[in-house]
């Protein structure tokens, strides 16, 4: 259950950061960088709290299909989140 609320979280904080980028795209407007920067940190946060509770079980890893893209799509963040700090 808790999994399920920080996947969720984390969903809704990378869709704060993409919301906050499409409106500066649209409006012609400078971006606000900390705040798409901050809230897509927090987004990295949870997804990582979420993906190890669902990725590590007293007896082994579980590498799933999901588990494996989740922890896919998590490291192509990072990259993207520290390449443009």
């Amino acid at each position: 259950m808790i999994s399920i609320v920080t996947a969720i979280l984390a969903a809704v904080f990378y869709l704060v950061a993409a919301f906050r980028q499409w409106r500066s795209v649209v409006n012609n407007a400078p971006i606000a960088r900390w705040t798409v920067l901050g809230s897509c940190l927090i987004g990295v946060g949870f997804h990582a709290v979420a993906l190890s509770q669902t990725l590590i079980n007293p007896a082994a890893l579980n590498l799933a299909m999901f588990q494996i893209g989740s922890l896919i799509s998590l490291v192509i963040t990072l990259l993207l989140l520290f390449s443009s700090w």
